[in-house]
């Protein structure tokens, strides 16, 4: 990860986003949770869009990152969670657009490709196990552990931006 600079890794959810937080080399990483209610509530998708992006606007607002990393919807077999999932995603696109925030260097992943940016660090590692697991003991190989409620949410948002950051290098 760059030892300068602000870098945001975010892994959207409608239970529990992983936010992975890279200022200046010093990482912070923790979860934001919808209270959203019932999807049977009238115009649920788009209170709980407004109410992740108050949530972020609390975080975020004024700062300039120079890099944010996302990852993409990818479809469930619920429509419905994709719909909630592709509406909660771009709450950040926005924020860029409306300047509440600003970034230089935007990037929106697939689930795939970050895996594959990460898991090129050491192969071998974690090979085997499914996904979640295989990320988690990568990520556990350089140093980083996470334990409790949602920790893998944070493992996400954090394997992100060291997946990018590592192919970037490797392309360089």
């Amino acid at each position: 990860l760059p030892k300068t600079g602000l870098h945001l890794g975010l892994d959207i959810s409608k239970s529990s986003t992983g936010v992975s937080l890279v200022e200046d080399g010093v990482i912070k990483s923790w979860n934001i949770s919808l209270r959203g209610g019932s999807e049977n509530v009238r115009f649920s998708e788009i209170l709980l869009r407004r109410e992740l992006k108050d949530l972020f606007l609390q975080e975020f607002k004024g700062m300039s990152f120079e890099t944010i990393v996302l990852e993409d919807v990818f479809e469930g077999v619920n429509p419905e969670t994709t719909r909630l999932l592709y509406s909660l995603n771009t709450v950040i696109d926005e924020m860029i657009l409306d300047e509440d925030i600003s970034c230089t260097d935007f990037v929106r992943a697939s689930n795939k490709s970050w895996k594959s940016w990460l898991w090129s660090i050491e192969p071998q590692i974690g090979k085997g196990y499914n996904e979640k697991v295989r990320t988690e003991e990568v990520l556990k190989y350089l140093g980083v552990e996470d334990f409790g409620k949602g920790y893998q949410d944070r493992l996400d948002s954090l394997g992100m931006l060291v997946g990018y950051f590592l192919r970037g290098s490797l392309t360089t």
